[in-house]
């Protein structure tokens, strides 16, 4: 398949579009400019690097891993590629790699486009099995050119375009999809449906509001399907936000937020809120969110107010 090629990060539109085998060409012959100048290639033919462009568009190109850590050998890459059944790859060193320190990333060739949903998945299962960096899960993710820096190394194998997902990451995808499932269904037994008080409650403020919006809203990180904590100091996104409107968290630093189940912690919007914004208060963040959302109904929010707290199923 192909990638479209960007003049440099700056520009939003792309300039042409890259068979495989120009990109092959690309890592024989890297180019070598400061970031800010260098072209960038994007996984994906939409032409724009706008999410909302490239999910509307709906036709994933390439598939790729950035490997930054362990300091791995090229062969060892190109035989656990093999391993995986995966044919047709180039493997080349990043700009920031160094003798000590190897950094690769790994552009897999596809025969035809995949959905931005098949995408993500296969992707999610390339960046555990190959300890990938978790940025390759984006749809809008671009990635720079091969650029020489200190240490530059190159592979092509030029075998056949991966046409199926290989029986190795069909098992870490099935097995995602059954973990997400437990999780999911434990977070509907463990918070309970909130108490209707009259037309309006904290099931109508969470309806009001999207998760992905909220998480945003408190400097959580989207990578890829999942979400860094801004409390966490690991760097590895923990953080699931569902369809619903609930999440889950394994980030230790994110335990006072939500409530406590196998694995982490779970919530809402509304708990985002309360833990953010008003240091917990449950009664003084329904009172404003209610005041804010339902402006007809004061005498419901001060008998609220004046109940013993909010019951949330907590």
């Amino acid at each position: 398949m192909s990638a479209a090629l960007f003049d440099n990060h700056f520009k939003t539109k792309s300039s042409r579009v890259l068979s495989f085998n120009q990109l092959a060409e690309l890592a024989k012959h890297p180019q070598q400019r400061l970031k800010a100048e260098a072209f960038a290639i994007a996984p994906q033919l939409s032409g724009s690097k706008v999410k909302a462009d490239v999910v509307a568009f709906d036709k994933m190109s390439l598939l790729w891993v950035d490997i930054d850590t362990a300091n791995r050998a090229l062969i060892d890459i190109h035989n656990q590629l093999e391993s995986l059944s995966i044919k047709s790859f180039i493997i080349h060193a990043t700009a920031s790699s160094t003798v000590e320190n190897k950094k690769w990333r790994v552009l897999i060739n596809i025969n035809k486009p995949l959905t931005c949903i098949a995408w993500v998945q296969i992707q999610e299962a390339l960046q555990i099995l190959m300890q990938g960096d978790a940025s390759a899960t984006r749809v809008q993710q671009i990635l720079y050119g091969p650029n020489r820096g200190e240490h530059y190394e190159y592979l092509i194998n030029d075998g056949q375009p991966l046409s199926s997902t290989p029986n190795a990451l069909k098992i870490v995808i099935d097995d995602l999809k059954a973990k997400r499932i437990i999780i999911h269904e434990q977070i509907k037994s463990a918070m309970k449906p909130p108490p209707l008080l009259g037309k309006f409650n904290i099931q109508n403020i969470n309806d009001s509001m999207d998760i992905s919006e909220v998480l945003k809203s408190f400097d959580y990180k989207p990578r890829g399907r999942k979400w860094l904590s801004p409390n966490s100091s690991s760097g590895i996104p923990g953080v699931i936000a569902f369809n619903d409107g609930r999440w889950f968290s394994n980030h230790a630093s994110d335990s006072d937020i939500g409530l406590k189940i196998d694995g982490g912690v779970c919530g809402d919007c509304f708990d985002l809120i309360t833990y953010y914004e008003y240091s917990g208060d449950k009664i003084k963040a329904y009172a404003n969110l209610a005041g804010l959302l339902d402006v007809s109904n004061k005498k419901r929010r001060f008998e609220f107010m004046k109940s013993t707290g909010v019951h949330h199923g907590r």
